[in-house]
C-alpha cells in the first residue's frame, strides 16, 4: 500500500509554495499531489493572533505526518495563495 512519509510531504509542499488556487478547488488540487492510497483531508482554516494569514493542515488517514500550511485567501477573487509550509 502507497503511504505518505516525510519525504513525499515535502513533495506536496514544493509543489504548493508560492502558488494560487481556485477557492473552490484547493482542496481537490492538493489531495490529488498526494500519493497515497489512503484519504487525504484538509483541516479547518484557522487564524492566529499575530498574523493576518490563515493556517490549515492537510492530513493522510492513519498517517504519520502531516503538512501545516500558511496560506491567504483572496475571497473577492476567489483565490487562495500558499505563502509557507511545514512537515509536522
Amino acid at each position: 500500500m502507497t503511504r505518505m512519509n516525510e519525504k513525499k510531504w515535502e513533495d506536496v509542499l514544493g509543489n504548493l509554495k508560492g502558488k494560487t488556487f481556485n477557492l473552490e478547488d484547493f482542496e481537490n488540487n492538493i489531495i490529488c499531489i498526494c500519493d497515497t492510497e489512503d484519504n487525504v483531508y484538509v483541516g479547518d482554516f484557522e487564524t492566529r493572533a499575530f498574523n493576518n494569514n490563515e493556517f490549515v493542515g492537510v492530513y493522510e488517514e492513519k498517517g504519520d505526518n502531516y503538512i501545516l500550511l500558511e496560506v491567504e485567501r483572496d475571497n473577492e477573487n476567489e483565490t487562495i495563495e500558499v505563502i509557507d509550509g511545514w512537515v509536522k
